[in-house]
């Protein structure tokens, strides 16, 4: 059973702990499906931790794939999409982010662009 993921003393969410090892002794299927199960329980992890510290994440949507966690959904504010980046990478497991996350712009009171 893959560990799941959990936050740390820090602040930081430690969702891989136990990923390397284990992979090193499973064979080629099975570590493939403890990769996705890792993939799975770091992106959980990134959005229990999103949640955890703005309200306004909860349109987000997060994947992940070794170690790269992309994002997409729509937020309030240009704030809250830097800041949505910044704490998906303070999460432990994580290499990059892709932010495909958008402004909604009817939110902030511009109805009409361009």
């Amino acid at each position: 059973m893959p560990q799941r993921a959990r936050i740390g003393h820090f602040g930081t969410i430690d969702a891989s702990a136990a990923a390397g090892k284990a992979n090193a002794m499973k064979p080629a299927t099975e570590a493939r499906s403890f990769a996705d199960a890792a993939d799975a329980d770091l992106a959980k992890a990134v959005q229990l931790f999103l949640n955890a510290n703005r309200t306004g994440y909860r349109r987000i949507i997060v994947w992940a794939e070794k170690g790269t966690v992309s994002l997409s959904g729509s937020v309030r504010s240009f704030f809250l999409r830097q800041m949505a980046v910044v704490l998906a990478r303070r999460v432990a497991g994580v290499r990059h982010v892709v932010d495909g996350l958008e402004v909604d712009w009817e939110e902030l009171g511009f109805h009409g662009r361009g």
